[in-house]
């Protein structure tokens, strides 16, 4: 059972969905068991056979495992052999378009927002706030309005893997509207913390309004919009702290979770419920794989491991334990974690091209991205870093003359 898990040979792909399983008989399980069994005990053997110990040095520089492949290469594998991808989209995914994130010190939003009058920098982001004092709210979806930025290759993947017709849903907090401009299908996304695209009142009837109606009042330097005839105060339907999720999410849930075969989670920290627990919702067994630039999740939310020199050697030991199997393997039965969690650390961009390349789908990946370049020419991909500065300095000018002005 340690080879089994060490090899991430369980569950093999042929057993497919939940569906898939409960169709199969007694005899089709048998000969899955039998083979992955028979591929793990191979290994062992393999190794018992290194004839001298002037061969062992060079046993000792390969890879920790006869049939297992690098991260990245795994991952690409699954990609390949997946049909139904779901992706969780966070804040770092955008970063790269040029909009901050919201918690990496020194240049994310909450970090940006310290030094004003707010009670907390999530304050700007809280319903009972909003009622209060609506004007930070409304400068900050003048500087992160759709249309002000463009998608980026991270968001060009996710199109390519609706294309390719491997995407079951994409899952995101964000509510810059990267994943529609990119071309992800509307009926494939699921915008968890809400959307631009339109807007109501937040009181009374909650009667829907024109987005191009706020938006003009945002444009007019309005930061106080108000119904024009009940008076209460106009946002867009972004979901803030204190307000429900969108009335389709946990139908969506509970639908797509129970048919996933491969969960991505792309740049989030996890912080947020009810998003945050969502990787807990596939099946046992299904690969869980964060593209990141930190490890991140608490608790059973998610527990990935890194990977490299130190991790194979700690899996090495483990191996080791395996001859007193039966001493060890009620640990690895009792273990409730699913046994498939990859974390590919660092730039997403760079990630998401590497998996693209490993795959097969380079040139298909690159002209998604320049489509995405003429559609959007405005898309200073080049100093990425420049454009989040740029935003920052917008966004502490117009809280500074909030500030000033007293309001």
């Amino acid at each position: 059972l340690g080879l089994v898990a060490r090899h991430r040979l369980w569950p093999p792909p042929c057993l497919g969905t939940r569906a898939r399983r409960e169709e199969m008989d007694l005899r089709e399980i048998r000969a899955v068991v039998e083979d992955v069994v028979t591929r793990a005990l191979g290994t062992v053997l393999s190794r018992a056979s290194v004839p001298t110990a002037e061969a062992a040095p060079a046993a000792a520089d390969a890879p920790a495992g006869a049939t297992e492949l690098p991260d990245d290469e795994h991952v690409a594998q699954l990609l390949l052999r997946a049909e139904k991808v779901i992706v969780m989209v966070g804040a770092g995914m955008s970063t790269a378009a040029g909009i901050p994130d919201f918690r990496t010190p020194g240049t994310g939003l909450y970090y940006q927002l310290e030094k004003y009058q707010l009670p907390s920098p999530q304050a700007i982001f809280s319903i009972d706030y909003f009622r209060e004092r609506p004007q930070p709210f409304h400068l900050l979806a003048r500087e992160m309005w759709p249309g002000n930025f463009a998608p980026t290759e991270a968001h060009a993947f996710l199109r390519l893997l609706a294309d390719k017709g491997k995407l079951l849903r994409v899952y995101t907090q964000n509510i810059d509207g990267l994943e529609r401009l990119a071309g992800v299908p509307a009926d494939r996304l699921v915008e968890c913390h809400g959307t631009f695209a339109s807007a109501h009142a937040i009181d009374g009837d909650r009667r829907e309004f024109d987005i191009g109606w706020y938006k003009a009042q945002l444009d007019e330097g309005n930061t106080e919009i108000r119904c024009p005839e009940t008076g209460s105060l106009v946002k867009p339907d972004i979901v803030f702290f204190g307000e429900s999720l969108p009335p389709h999410f946990g139908p969506s849930v509970s639908s797509d979770f129970p048919q996933c075969d491969l969960l991505l989670i792309i740049g989030t920290s996890l912080m947020v419920m009810p998003f945050a627990g969502l990787v807990s919702h596939v099946e046992r067994g299904v690969p869980r794989v964060l593209l990141n630039m930190t490890l991140t999740g608490e608790g059973r939310r998610l527990k990935l491991r890194e990977g490299g020199a130190a991790a194979r050697e700690a899996a090495k030991r483990e191996e080791d334990e395996v001859e007193d199997f039966f001493a060890h393997a009620p640990a690895k039965l009792g273990n409730d974690e699913p046994p498939c969690d990859v974390a590919l650390l660092g730039d997403c961009e760079r990630t998401v091209r590497r998996l693209a390349e490993l795959a097969g789908w380079s040139s298909e990946l690159e002209q998604l991205s320049a489509a995405q370049r003429e559609a959007h020419p405005s898309r200073a991909r080049a100093d990425a870093g420049a454009s989040a500065a740029a935003s920052g300095e917008a966004l502490s000018s117009a809280m500074s003359q909030l500030a000033v002005s007293g309001t």
